[in-house]
């Protein structure tokens, strides 16, 4: 009884101590952007050059208090983060010829996609978010019914570009991740002429979102098979990172829509909701 009990402890000394060091990480990267960004701000009230292109967009204080995301936000990342480890570690091992351990990457990628879904599919603040769609799609148009160009509407952070770059390097993704996740995204909004339509039908976003959810979560254990060849490993690839970047672009944008206004967040959950649109039938 004491030994059981003894062990209990452990386990939770060991939980404790894991999520401990995931705070610490998270308060450090918020302290370097926010490093990244008075220096910045330093550099433009001295007249110094700009910064270079590689450098994260200036974000003041001020509005980053205004942007900082929700719990569930954070998570996505953290979640889509771990998902494109698994994948490199996958695309490593097969290079080396370890399909085992490719296979292994290749599972845990789909396992961990396949909880974030499930817990978001669940989330009652991110259906709300998914059911007020249809209404921001309807103001952000203009009196013709003209829909905003990813390449010409900008914000309070810059270009759309550079405030999706910059948002979801503040909810923990590194710039050459948030760089790669909005061009993916800003692609396949620009090569689907439904994109626009589609996100006005919040349903059919969810239903996308339980068939990923549904086929990583049927699919983990049986997915170590095809991963010598190139072509399945791409099509998961692109599965899971775009049905998860798409989400964490929706569910960012949707919680900072008070600073980034209405065309902004509404094109973001466009854009957004063509990823998904890219991943959901490669599932099926």
């Amino acid at each position: 009884m004491a030994a059981g009990a003894e062990a209990a402890t452990e386990v939770l000394r060991a939980e404790v101590a894991s999520l401990e060091a995931e705070n610490m990480n998270l308060l450090a990267r918020y302290a370097a952007q926010l490093r990244s960004s008075n220096e910045q701000i330093r550099q433009s009230l001295a007249g110094s050059a700009a910064p270079s292109p590689a450098a994260a967009p200036s974000i003041p204080s001020a509005v980053l208090a205004e942007a900082r995301p929700p719990h569930s936000v954070t998570r996505l990342a953290r979640d889509l983060v771990a998902v494109e480890e698994h994948l490199a570690e996958m695309d490593r091992c097969a290079g080396l010829g370890d399909l085992h351990g490719a296979g292994l990457a290749k599972q845990a990628a789909a396992r961990r996609t396949c909880r974030a879904l499930g817990l978001l599919c669940d989330d009652a603040d991110f259906r709300e978010l998914l059911m007020a769609m249809p209404e921001r799609a309807r103001q952000a148009q203009d009196p013709v019914g003209g829909v905003p160009d990813p390449a010409e509407l900008h914000g309070p952070l810059g270009t759309f570009r550079d405030t999706e770059v910059a948002l979801l390097q503040l909810v923990g993704l590194s710039r050459a991740l948030a760089d790669r996740h909005v061009d993916a995204a800003i692609a396949a909004f620009t090569e689907s002429p439904q994109a626009w339509t589609r996100m006005q039908d919040p349903a059919a976003l969810l239903r996308d979102l339980r068939t990923l959810r549904d086929a990583t979560c049927t699919s983990a254990d049986m997915l170590a098979a095809g991963v010598q060849r190139e072509a399945s490993r791409a099509r998961w690839r692109k599965i899971l990172t775009y049905g998860m970047g798409g989400c964490l672009l929706i569910a960012a944008d949707g919680a900072a829509e008070l600073l980034l206004g209405v065309p902004m967040t509404a094109l973001s959950e466009a854009v957004g909701g063509a990823a998904v649109g890219v991943a959901a039938p490669l599932s099926s």
